[in-house]
């Protein structure tokens, strides 16, 4: 809250651009991790502040449109309209309103964020694709990407994980972080959006959340990584996606280092 707009206040600083030893950039921004039972393992800055999670919160409206009655989706905008459109179609709604907050399809899908994020703000906005866009406190994001990854088989959040994990190419793209995070780690579920937010969680419910207060997602992977190793999770197949090489004439001259 900052003079009484909601927003970013409290922020920490959460990773620095290094060329030949000299500090040319910092990220501020928020960061979480929490334990399979919601605790938190770490947290920079105030981690339930509200945050607009973006593309991030396509697994979680994915959910809510295969509980409204959608088929099986991909992780993209087009396939996230097209879900909602047939979600809507489903429950008999009119397919022209089907981006209204107070359809039937729009409510379904807040109320199974709010079930998941453990959390309700009462904030929505139009995400840049034009679909309604709920804020949620970050570290409610944080939980709700544990509960898509230990859900019991069979429920809608665990046929919106276990795409994630078979199709991880369908989430980012082939070379797509995301897509790189889940292929190096299997069983961890990631999504990053816009404006620099990120989660991840682990097939145990270690999850982890951030968000880049200057909305750049360059660091983003990297701190969510070093979160998982700061719950005692092994990710060194994805070195390479923690260490972030910054160039000078087309060869490595310093880093982007997580400082959490």
């Amino acid at each position: 809250m900052i003079n009484g707009v909601p927003g970013l206040g409290n922020v920490v600083e959460l990773a620095e651009v290094v060329r030949n030893e000299f500090v040319e950039s910092r990220h501020f921004g928020l960061a979480v991790a929490l334990d399979p039972d919601g605790k938190q393992v770490f947290a920079a800055g105030d981690v339930d502040e509200v945050v607009l999670p973006r593309s991030t919160a396509k697994p979680l409206q994915a959910v809510g449109c295969i509980v409204a009655g959608a088929e099986k989706v991909r992780m993209n905008c087009s396939g996230k309209h097209a879900a909602m459109l047939k979600a809507a179609v489903a429950q008999g709604d009119d397919p022209v309103l089907y981006l209204d907050p107070h359809s039937t399809v729009q409510r379904t899908i807040t109320a199974e964020i709010e079930r998941l994020t453990e959390s309700s703000t009462g904030i929505v906005t139009v995400d840049g694709c034009g679909a309604p866009l709920l804020g949620m406190p970050l570290s409610g994001l944080a939980r709700a990407f544990s509960h898509l990854a230990t859900a019991p088989a069979g429920t809608a959040d665990s046929q919106v994980a276990a795409a994630m994990r078979k199709y991880p190419e369908l989430v980012g793209g082939k070379g797509h972080q995301n897509t790189e995070v889940m292929r190096l780690l299997p069983g961890v579920i990631a999504k990053g959006g816009a404006e620099g937010v990120i989660a991840m969680a682990t097939p145990d419910g270690h999850a982890v959340a951030v968000k880049v207060i200057d909305g750049n997602p360059r660091a983003t992977t990297a701190l969510a990584l070093t979160l998982l190793q700061k719950c005692g999770v092994n990710v060194s197949p994805a070195t390479t996606l923690i260490n972030l090489p910054v160039l000078g004439g087309g060869k490595p001259v310093g880093e982007i280092r997580p400082t959490i």
